[in-house]
């Protein structure tokens, strides 16, 4: 008995990108981060984990806070790695100061509201959105981390 580690190829990445970016008229599926929105959460937001909902966290509330479509840049599939897709930047800023939120984390949601949280970050640094002169501005990136030269997975024979 041996083992051997697969090889992913570009086709095989390039594939798995496809399939979470995509979308397929014909039956209407999409990719799990196709037609997504980027929402801020405050203060007061657990810390993020596997087990973290939209429920669970604290959502901007500033005025003018809207979630803000995600729209992805062509994947990135190189041998140096890793594996990633980046979004544009999206820009957050409040059109008053009447109500003022920190934001301490972005995530990635399935929906314009509500919906389910797929991807959540915490910021390094707290941002204050308190003005019409403040704003954040984030990008998403999503990463697969394949081994060396794409491998990893095993196969015993």
């Amino acid at each position: 008995m041996f083992k051997n580690a697969w090889v992913a190829t570009y086709a095989m990445l390039a594939g798995v990108f496809n399939d979470i970016l995509g979308y397929d008229p014909s039956s209407g599926m999409r990719g799990i981060l196709n037609g997504v929105y980027m929402a801020l959460f405050q203060v007061g937001s657990p810390a993020p984990s596997p087990s973290s909902t939209v429920s669970s966290q604290t959502e901007a509330t500033y005025d003018g806070y809207a979630r803000q479509a995600v729209t992805w840049f062509p994947t990135d599939i190189s041998p140096l790695g890793p594996q990633e897709v980046v979004s544009a930047n999206l820009q957050f800023r409040p059109t008053d100061s009447s109500v003022a939120n920190t934001i301490t984390q972005v995530g990635i949601v399935s929906a314009l509201s509500a919906g389910t949280l797929l991807l959540l970050a915490q910021l390094a640094t707290p941002v204050a959105l308190n003005a019409t002169t403040t704003m954040l501005t984030a990008a998403a990136v999503f990463q697969m981390s394949f081994g060396a030269n794409y491998g990893g997975g095993l196969v015993w024979s």
